[in-house]
């Protein structure tokens, strides 16, 4: 709740004619999950005013500054229109399950690959394929969301995953930017022999960029990636086939103490989201480790916390010939399929799909947009260093939206087995890959 309430503080300083009110839902309420709840109200609602929900993982000031402008530019076309943004933390897919369950869920939502396919199997998702703007998303997004020509999501925005270097304290210790994995061991190694632990992670996104990285790399490489992943959806074995490596190489990280074996515990799922992170990118502040694993969506916090020294977001020096850079479509956008204001709802969805208003999301988390009519690239220069590989063939998708097994939580779940294994002792791939086989088995969503 102190984060919610330093991140409503600050948007209440920043906001501008709209009333903004601010609401919020503690232990007692009948919903847990529920963060705050922010009303954009425009000034001339007429007598005919329909009310939309939209609920989503965003709380951050950047965030809800560009959402809020976004709405505030909506509503101010569509005077009998009031939008209410409610910022979930924890889980949003526990939270959007038990909405459909009590006929409760929300017109608008952001969906990630475990609730797409929960909601999906339960037809509660609205065909958005007709709505004007979606033909110009870039055809690697067009093809996340096209369904046999329908499409039940679209993304806000292309976020990467990559390994942010402390410049300085490399220079400081007279090392060089690791461009592959035997560079990546040698700075390792050096910082494990002076007693500093060298890898941050902060987050589940840790272990599913660097599982997606290695496992799915030879995945991307391939003519048709579509038709693999279509392959490996029906040959589970085919796939752990792809995975060992990558386990086998993480668990080398971990036995060797390259990466926080508490980085993921007990506390899961509370601790273990993106915008509970904050606790771990202080530790990259303090500038005594040279590295962190997350999305280029975490440097925005790291410039606004006063980070006192030089750093870059680079692609992950992860494979034996080069770098694997993650990424993934982010901030997908769903709707209600059962929705009173299907008419109201689609014109919204038009609105956000314009480019101008992609992009001050966009911008405001370091992602790149993800349509095909704007060439604008993020002011942020410290991802730059990883934007050089966009558009080549170092890349992988760690949440392909092709995949029709629980990869997300698997991963996640293998994520946490590892680092559990290595406080105890060390990490076991085989067993590993065991777990991780039982969770693709246990398909399901959420």
């Amino acid at each position: 709740m102190k984060q919610l309430t330093r991140v409503c503080k600050k948007l209440a300083c920043a906001a501008v004619a709209a009333t903004v009110i601010i609401s919020f839902c503690g232990a007692g309420c009948a919903d847990s999950n529920k963060g705050a709840i922010i009303e954009f109200n425009s000034s001339n609602k007429s007598s005919n005013e329909k009310r939309l929900t939209f609920v989503g993982y965003k709380g951050g000031m950047q965030n809800v500054i560009a959402i809020e402008e976004s709405l505030q530019g909506f509503m101010k076309v569509n005077p009998s229109v009031t939008i209410t943004y409610e910022y979930a933390p924890g889980v949003l897919s526990d939270l959007l399950k038990r909405r459909l369950t009590a006929g409760t869920l929300d017109d608008v939502f952001t969906v990630d690959l475990d609730s797409y396919q929960y909601l999906k199997s339960k037809d509660a998702l609205m065909d958005l394929s007709d709505i004007p703007g979606i033909e110009n998303y870039l055809p690697l997004m067009k093809n996340q969301f096209d369904l046999d020509g329908k499409a039940y999501f679209v993304p806000a925005c292309i976020t990467t995953y990559g390994l942010y270097v402390n410049y300085d304290l490399l220079k400081k210790h007279g090392l060089s930017i690791p461009q592959n994995y035997s560079e990546f061991k040698t700075v390792c190694d050096y910082f494990v022999g002076k007693g500093v632990t060298p890898v941050i992670g902060n987050n589940d996104n840790t272990f599913r960029a660097l599982i997606a990285a290695i496992g799915f790399f030879d995945i991307y490489r391939e003519q048709n990636p579509n038709t693999e992943i279509a392959r490996l959806n029906n040959d589970i074995p085919a796939l752990l086939t792809k995975l060992k490596p990558a386990v086998e190489r993480i668990a080398e990280m971990l036995d060797k103490g390259y990466i926080d074996s508490g980085a993921i515990d007990s506390t899961y799922p509370t601790r273990l989201t993106s915008d509970n992170a904050v606790g771990e990118l202080s530790l990259f502040l303090k500038g005594e480790q040279p590295f962190m694993i997350t999305g280029n969506w975490a440097s925005p916090r790291v410039t606004a916390a006063g980070c006192n020294f030089s750093y870059g977001v680079h692609a992950l020096p992860v494979m034996d010939d080069g770098v694997s850079l993650v990424m993934d479509g982010n901030t997908c956008l769903a709707v209600n399929k059962k929705t009173k204001y299907p008419a109201e709802v689609k014109n919204f969805m038009s609105f956000l799909m314009d480019k101008d208003n992609m992009w001050k999301y966009c911008e405001s988390q370091s992602s790149y947009t993800p349509l095909k009519n704007d060439s604008r690239i993020p002011s942020d220069k410290t991802i730059a260093p990883s934007a050089e590989y966009l558009n080549g063939n170092r890349t992988v998708i760690s949440l392909d939206y092709k995949w029709s097994l629980p990869i997300k939580q698997a991963f996640t779940k293998c994520g946490m087995e590892m680092t559990k294994a290595a406080r105890e002792g060390k990490v076991s791939s085989n067993e590993i890959l065991k777990i991780l086989e039982n969770d693709l088995l246990t398909a399901g969503g959420i």
